[in-house]
């Protein structure tokens, strides 16, 4: 999202891929591991595989960056949508035009056809990834916004926001309420929640199969273009 944002271009690479030492806070599970990952923003594509070769290290080897692709061999995929979260605002008609357009210039330039797709999880997104970032006794949101020192109130710092005079965003204000409510670590939400997680890897993982290195699945990056100042703050 920061380079949709700015407008440049970022690549963000399997997990593992870049190593995560030294990232703060850095993660202590194997799920933060597996969410969090570290990937280049650049001015111009063609940075992109060059940057990530140097911070990847000798894990580059595997990723066959200097290969040509041949697009037409490519099998490509697309999910316009969350599937329909309730608590997510639908996505903008100018962004549903965009996999359209796509999809008109694939067929039209390379004769490929791509298939829209749409896998239900993806309206777990949310709950998903707040379970696969709790952590057993490891530092709250809430602490993490403090600097390690205490904690914050979300509710006092929620009132602070309504009136301009809160140091946090409200988007930080609401992701602490949303770890105070949602599940704990280990508990049977967070089980589910985990599994869920390990289930919908595996059903992309099916639609990988043995196409990993000529497949491409387009998603969203944002609900709708260009948000307006602080609009996602």
């Amino acid at each position: 999202m920061p380079s949709f944002f700015n407008g440049i271009f970022g690549h963000k690479p399997s997990p593992n891929v870049v190593p995560n030492h030294g990232q703060y806070p850095e993660p202590v599970t194997e799920e933060q591991n597996s969410f969090l990952g570290l990937g280049p923003m650049c001015r111009h594509a063609e940075d992109l595989a060059p940057i990530l070769k140097i911070i990847s290290g000798k894990k580059s080897e595997g990723l066959r960056l200097d290969e040509n692709v041949d697009i037409k061999k490519i099998r490509w995929f697309y999910q316009d949508a969350d599937a329909g979260s309730f608590f997510v605002s639908p996505v903008s008609p100018e962004i549903r035009e965009l996999f359209e357009k796509i999809a008109r210039h694939l067929e039209k330039a390379h004769s490929i056809k791509a298939a829209k797709v749409c896998y239900q999880r993806f309206s777990k997104s949310g709950p998903l990834w707040f379970a696969n970032m709790k952590s057993p006794g490891g530092p709250s949101f809430q602490e993490q916004l403090a600097n390690l020192n205490g904690t914050i109130n979300p509710w006092w710092e929620l009132l602070k926001w309504v009136f301009g005079q809160s140091e946090h965003t409200f988007i930080g204000i609401m992701t602490c309420l949303a770890e105070k409510g949602g599940c704990k670590y280990g508990d049977e939400k967070y089980e589910y929640l985990v599994r869920e997680k390990n289930e919908f890897r595996r059903e992309l993982s099916d639609l990988l199969g043995e196409f990993v290195f000529s497949l491409v699945l387009v998603l969203l990056s944002f609900l709708h273009p260009t948000p307006t100042a602080e609009e996602v703050l």
